[in-house]
């Protein structure tokens, strides 16, 4: 009997001892050099970073199986095709314990093989430039959008990250721990311009009213000294205007008013502002009315009868199919190929219609 029950006892601690390493984490390494894909050899791992002063920052991690076994566990009788499409990793970012910012990977980072081959992961986060890589753009949120700036006072932290997977499908469910990690920051005092703390004067001959009124200079000063410690990158100018009256104008980093910028992206603001202004005084119907009753679509290349469906407010909220993606160097509406054209309008109505994206 008591040879049963030590036989017993043996089992169950062998299917307890095995249970409790499936649960163990992995570990998270960091590095501070450089990484390639093409280098061969190990990296030099590293327990500190210094923020703002170590050009570097990349995550290490190795998985027991793909990604695609975590997502079968939380989406059993899904297919492959739709855990992929539904889910990736989820990255936590913690400072000295706390949650500061949660990420739930968009699916279409990384490519099929990432998800269903790759055991070993380099996942760069810091680089002296940006790079098209979405860890980069997943530690600039962590940073500027949600509080890390902020978090990573002068002195000494701890950065801690966690890696699980996530699956969004009736709702979004969360795997256990894959990896988990801590890295000392050292974060020294940042030296700035002292003069460019102070709220500038405006200057003479701007063509507007200058206005009287008060504002919280202290709150503007406190945004120059963000602006002087590069904490709010590539900042040209701040320019307020209230009814009509000139309050507060600045200019950083060389630039002033004669300066001319690229608005890129600002221009959608200003194009939904000025289609506004048409309809409220009568030079358009409504938002609604087809792209066909201002351009003969029919003379472009790749004309489909879809294209007719094309509304102004689709192309407003950039959901009206033209083939684009930025991401893609391969893409025929890639931006890289309009710059170049002399009539950009042709170049974006000579586009297909994306067969896989549903209109707006």
């Amino acid at each position: 009997m008591k040879s049963l029950e030590l036989l017993l006892l043996l089992v169950c601690s062998t299917f307890a001892c095995k249970n409790n390493l499936t649960e163990q984490a992995n570990t998270i390494s960091f590095s501070t050099s450089e990484t390639s894909s093409t280098k061969t050899s190990e990296p030099a791992f590293a327990n500190q970073f210094t923020l703002n002063e170590d050009q570097f920052l990349n995550l290490h991690f190795s998985l027991d199986q793909p990604l695609i076994h975590a997502l079968q566990q939380l989406g059993p009788n899904l297919s492959e095709e739709e855990l992929l499409s539904k889910g990736n990793f989820q990255f936590s970012f913690l400072v000295d314990g706390e949650v500061l910012y949660t990420e739930n990977l968009n699916t279409g980072a990384g490519l099929k093989p990432f998800k269903t081959e790759k055991l070993d992961f380099v996942i760069p986060l810091v680089s002296p430039a940006q790079i098209d890589f979405w860890g980069w753009f997943m530690w600039m949120r962590d940073m500027k959008r949600h509080g890390g700036q902020d978090a990573f006072t002068e002195g000494k932290h701890t950065l801690t990250v966690e890696i699980r997977t996530y699956l969004k499908d009736d709702a979004v469910k969360v795997g256990s721990l894959l990896a988990k990690g801590n890295i000392a920051v050292e974060v020294p005092k940042i030296k700035i311009d002292e003069s460019l703390v102070p709220v500038q004067e405006i200057q003479a001959n701007s063509g507007w009213e200058i206005s009287k009124d008060h504002f919280d200079r202290d709150k503007i000063e406190a945004l120059n000294r963000k602006i002087a410690e590069k904490r709010f990158e590539d900042i040209n100018g701040i320019v307020v205007i209230k009814e009509g009256k000139l309050l507060i104008e600045e200019y950083f980093n060389g630039e002033n008013r004669a300066t001319l910028h690229n608005p890129r992206s600002v221009g959608k603001t200003i194009a939904s502002t000025v289609m506004g202004i048409a309809i409220e005084e009568g030079y358009i119907k409504d938002e609604e009315l087809p792209l066909k009753d201002f351009y003969d679509l029919q003379s472009f290349e790749n004309y489909s009868p879809e294209k007719d469906a094309v509304t102004l407010k689709s192309l407003l909220t950039m959901s009206s199919s033209f083939l684009g993606d930025d991401n893609d160097w391969d893409n025929p509406g890639n931006e890289e190929y309009m710059y170049p054209t002399d009539d950009w309008v042709k170049f974006a109505l000579d586009q297909p219609l994306d067969k896989d994206r549903v209109m707006g």
